[in-house]
């Protein structure tokens, strides 16, 4: 998507989950300048968080991609395309996000459930992994699963071809 003048777009989706349990979802366009600032604002937040505890890091109530404790999941490889963030709950130590009930922009209208294709984690480590949420059960291989530590940058995740259950659900935790 471009803008009249001829500069890149980017949509970001920005998820969170409400105190009653429901996901709440904001998207917002941004030019490929601002989103180039906020990896920008990402290196720095990821440089203060290895020099040890400060007022920094304690995670803000601001709800936007560049809270240094949302991870940004890429539709596209190489931090391209769409952008989802997500995050934890600071009072909560784990959070699991249903990627299938998340949308992506474009059409024809897709989740996010096997799209994330790049992502760069923020001060929390996590997985993207397959599985059904209604037993509370994830797969191990064939079904593709990819963790992280907090402040990696995946700059390209592999998904098992054919099959149908690529990474749908993100996990977010504190350790």
């Amino acid at each position: 998507m471009q803008e009249p003048g001829g500069e890149e777009l980017i949509t970001q989706t920005i998820v969170w989950e409400s105190d009653a349990g429901e996901l709440e979802t904001r998207t917002r366009v941004i030019t490929r300048a601002e989103q180039q600032a906020q990896f920008r604002a990402r290196e720095a937040q990821r440089q203060s968080a290895s020099l040890g505890p400060s007022a920094a890091q304690i995670p803000s109530l601001i709800i936007d991609c560049n809270n240094q404790n949302a991870l940004w999941l890429f539709d596209g490889g190489f931090l391209g395309g769409n952008q989802l963030c997500l995050y934890r709950n600071p009072v909560d130590s784990i959070a699991v996000a249903d990627l299938g009930r998340i949308l992506r922009p474009g059409l024809p209208i897709q989740s996010w459930a096997g799209a994330v294709r790049s992502l760069w984690a923020g001060m929390d480590s996590g997985n993207l992994a397959t599985c059904d949420l209604v037993p509370a059960r994830c797969y191990t291989a064939p079904a593709p699963y990819q963790g992280f530590d907090a402040w990696e940058k995946l700059e390209y995740i592999y998904t098992t071809p054919g099959y149908p259950t690529s990474p749908n659900t993100a996990w977010l935790d504190i350790y």
